[in-house]
């Protein structure tokens, strides 16, 4: 609809212009309105939608909801539209929309009156049930509130104008509240502005809040029941008594306080209400009365119910343990043997009966706490004699006598007569008491010896706590426990193992008599100790166990000196070897014969261990011996670390050495026995040479096996060629000699003119040629060599010259090579007899 108007901007210093017309504007399907007046609008998509924060918000969105939401048409929104543009700052001087002066008033009024509340707003109202209560607006604004928002309270509500009418009923809830409003749920909630660039903002309106008043209801429900316990026989109150009341389908238990009343409120009137007792309070016997009620409206029902009082008896049954039976198991050990105590009727055990808690029946106190009320004794059943009847209420026993050897019950033992049951007037409690016998708490304390460091070929020994030793715990005598049941001397109650330097055995029984500890199981470096610790356990007392501490010195565990631990030593073995050298004898002509009768004097061996470490050196005595002393249990290794001399080959075995409890034994590397001190074990290997071990004189060491080593040897290889051609000499005679110059061997050279010969000692040789081959002149000039490393092979090249006829020798006449010729036959000449060697080592 067109409506055609003048405004007088206030955004744009006074300029006036007309509106040829007011266009309704939609945004997201809701109508909204213009905010930037005179700011074109083309429309489209595209808008940018944000919470609408200006100032002038909420009177916006009132001027808004009255001016046009409650009635939307085209000419309520060009009122509405107008009427903004003149909040933002316009002026409208003319308008052709109808009445819209008047209709500016009214909407303006409406929007004045929106946060006016009724004259009762935020009041309290209480009524009871069936009550109606009606409230009148002095302020003239109820009838604006037509929205009912909440009636939490359950009212039945009629609204009138400026009234409104309130009524409690039997629906109605205890506690609630009222609440109107003006506005519906769906003017209310955020106001948005759509935003696009070059085009002027809009937006739509929602109301902050629907403008509501409150009303506090409190509805007064009918009728309370107070239940009286009280006793039969004096009237006075019982507390503590629980009771059960049913009533609207539901149940309750409510206890009864200290002046005997419980009391159940708020019941409906009318309610029809049954009470029965639950539980008495402690001294009295329900009788299981049940009554009835109906509650009436704002009144109090007081119920009274009465007791008797009730009465409780102990059945106590003391026992005490007996060794009555062994039982027995197979064990890496041997057959172990357990003790058993069975629990037997114990007589002449004296309690007194002591009250814990005033002893009262209702306010009446029969005994005051910590008053003894009974002195009672154990039968030969085991149950108390003349015990009396006490009420109810907690009590304990307390145990005053325990005949000898039996650990009294030194705790006070709780009991409590309470109800148990509607119609029982003497409750009981059944206690059974045991009474142990005295343990055994047996710790064995033990040392062993370990080796710190090795110094001068000597351990140096200290002393650790033991770990890993196994003890037992037998029998010193004959146990008879019954007719079937003995237990012999010497049997295996227990064993265990020490740990840091103890072992606590587990706490047992055992009846009064002897015993002892002995070591079962040391470790594999010590030897076991066979020694039987004695003890004698007798029960002497009432304590609760009795501590026997073993050590390694009698005179500790009886208290007369300091104590020592039993000590494990170390286990040790002794053992020696013979070092056998090569011995070369020189056969003249025929080379060396080799034989193993040498001193090894002076050769050094170590003992190591797998890490390396040197535990022993040992030199090689006069007599070729190497001994090892003090040995202990582990796997070590033996090495030679010089030869007796220069001239031998230093061993490159490494020798295993494996000491254990029961002796040495010695492996190769490739793990085949070589020497055993172990009685009944011999080397596997025949072929293997080795040494047989034999028991040694007194002052023998023992020899475990031999150690040999071999001399240096090398092999000489002589090359003989013409000196001219170079061509090998063979059947040359060539003889090798030692440093004195006997003759080691003589031999040829073959087809390709060497003369070669193996195992020669370390030394210093020469070689010398004593047959020269056919047509050249014998060289007998010494040619040195020398063999220093084991395996080396020396070269030597010797060389030979033909011998020459004259007329080979001299020139002829007019030859034009003459005096080339007699320089050749000069060098030939100065090289005769000069040979050279090579040495080259074997790969």
């Amino acid at each position: 609809m067109w409506f055609v108007g003048t405004v007088l901007s206030g955004a744009y210093s006074g300029v006036h212009w007309t509106d040829d017309g007011v266009y309704m504007k939609k945004a997201e399907g809701s109508t909204a309105f213009c905010i930037e007046h005179g700011v074109n609008l083309n429309g489209g998509s595209v808008f940018t939608p944000s919470e609408l924060t200006i100032k002038e918000k909420d009177r916006l969105s009132l001027i808004a909801y009255y001016g046009y939401q409650l009635a939307p048409n085209a000419v309520n929104y060009g009122i509405t539209q107008n009427i903004i543009w003149e909040e933002m700052g316009d002026k409208l001087l003319t308008t052709n929309l109808p009445n819209y002066a008047t209709r500016k008033s009214e909407i303006l009024a409406k929007v004045a009156k929106h946060n006016a509340k009724p004259s009762f707003h935020d009041q309290t109202v209480e009524l009871n049930v069936g009550d109606t209560l009606t409230l009148t607006d002095t302020a003239n604004v109820l009838s604006n509130y037509g929205q009912l928002i909440s009636n939490s309270a359950n009212l039945k509500l009629e609204k009138n104008g400026n009234s409104l009418k309130l009524t409690a009923t039997k629906e109605s809830k205890e506690k609630g509240e009222v609440r109107y409003g003006i506005a519906a749920g769906e003017h209310v909630g955020q106001s948005f502005v759509y935003y696009k660039a070059g085009e002027q903002k809009v937006a739509t309106f929602k109301l902050a809040n629907a403008g509501e008043m409150l009303l506090n209801i409190r509805v007064n429900l009918n009728g309370d029941v107070k239940i009286k316990k009280v006793d039969e026989d004096t009237g006075k109150p019982v507390p503590n008594t629980k009771m059960k009341v049913e009533y609207d389908g539901q149940t309750k238990e409510i206890t009864t306080d200290e002046h005997g009343y419980a009391t159940i409120s708020d019941l409906k009137a009318g309610t029809k209400v049954i009470i029965t007792e639950v539980t008495a309070s402690n001294g009295y016997v329900n009788k299981g009365e049940r009554k009835e009620i109906i509650v009436e409206p704002n009144k109090t029902i007081e119920v009274i119910f009465d007791n008797k009082a009730q009465q409780g008896i102990l059945q106590l049954k003391k026992t005490g343990q007996k060794a009555t039976s062994v039982k027995t198991e197979n064990t890496s050990y041997g057959v172990k043997h357990d003790i058993q105590f069975d629990y037997q009727p114990l007589a002449n055990v004296v309690f007194d009966i002591q009250t814990v808690e005033d002893i009262k029946v209702g306010d009446h106190i029969h005994a005051k706490k910590g008053e003894t009320v009974a002195t009672v004794k154990t039968d030969e059943s085991g149950e108390l004699m003349e015990m009396p009847r006490l009420y109810l209420g907690k009590y304990e026993a307390i145990e005053k006598e325990t005949p000898a050897g039996f650990i009294p019950t030194r705790e006070p033992i709780p009991f409590e007569f309470t109800y148990e049951g509607q119609e029982v007037e003497l409750v009981s409690q059944s206690v059974e008491v045991t009474n142990d016998f005295q343990q055994l708490k047996i710790n064995v304390y033990k040392n062993e010896e370990r080796i710190s460091e090795w110094q001068d070929n000597q351990p140096i020994i200290e002393t650790i706590p033991g770990e890993g030793q196994i003890f037992g715990l037998f029998t010193n005598q004959e146990f008879k426990l019954s007719q079937k049941n003995t237990v012999p001397k010497d049997a295996l109650l227990e064993f265990g193992t020490i740990q840091e330097g103890s072992l606590f055995f587990p706490e047992m029984q055992l009846p009064e008599g002897h015993y002892y500890v002995k070591e079962l199981a040391a470790s594999d470096s010590h030897q076991i100790d066979e020694i039987h610790y004695e003890f004698e356990f007798a029960a002497s007392n009432h304590e609760p166990e009795v501590v026997i501490d073993i050590y390694g010195n009698e005179d500790a565990q009886e208290g007369n000196k300091e104590p020592a631990p039993i000590l494990n030593k170390l286990h040790f073995n002794d053992f020696a070897i013979k070092k056998i050298n090569e011995k070369a004898e020189l056969v003249e002509k025929q080379g060396y014969e080799f034989e193993w009768d040498s001193n090894g004097k002076g050769a050094v061996f170590t003992l190591e261990t797998a890490d390396g470490e040197v535990i022993q050196t040992v030199t090689v005595v006069e007599d070729s011996i190497a001994e090892f002393k003090q040995i202990p249990v582990g796997i070590f290794y033996l090495k030679e670390k010089k030869p007796s001399s220069t001239d031998y080959i230093l061993s490159s075995e490494k020798y295993q050495i494996v000491s254990t409890l029961e002796g040495i034994e010695a492996f190769d590397e490739q793990g085949k026995l070589i020497g055993t001190t172990i009685e009944g074990e011999s080397t596997k290997d025949e072929d293997f040479d080795k040494t047989e071990v034999k028991e040694p004189e007194e002052t023998e060491p023992l020899i475990l096996f031999e150690v040999k080593n071999h001399l240096i040897k090398g092999t000489a290889e002589l090359t003989k060629t013409d000196v001219s051609t170079g061509e090998p000499l063979p059947n040359t005679g060539i003889r090798i000699m030692d440093a004195s110059e006997k003759i080691v061997v003589e031999g040829q050279t073959d087809e390709k003119g060497i003369f070669r010969f193996e195992k020669l000692p370390a030394g210093k040789y020469y070689f010398q040629e004593f047959s020269a081959p056919a047509g050249y002149e014998l060289d007998e000039t010494l040619m040195p060599f020398e063999i220093s490393k084991e395996g080396e092979v020396v070269k030597c090249q010797m060389t030979n010259k033909k011998i020459l006829n004259k007329k080979e020798v001299l020139p002829q006449t007019g030859e034009k090579n003459s005096a080339l010729l007699w320089v050749g036959i000069l060098m030939v000449s100065v090289a005769t007899g000069v040979g050279y060697y090579v040495k080259k080592k074997k790969k």
